[in-house]
């Protein structure tokens, strides 16, 4: 099937993920990678 729209793909700059849209990639961000930071700052406190 030929693919009528083209967007642009987003890649995650830490785990290369890739998203067709930026509110996802920022969303993804704030879910996968930013939670993993702050349990390891509390982790070690």
């Amino acid at each position: 099937m030929r693919q009528i729209h083209h967007y642009p793909i987003v890649k995650c700059h830490d785990c290369r993920k890739e998203f067709i849209h930026e509110k996802d990639r920022l969303h993804h961000v704030r879910e996968e990678h930013e939670r993993k930071v702050d349990y390891r700052k509390h982790k070690g406190s």
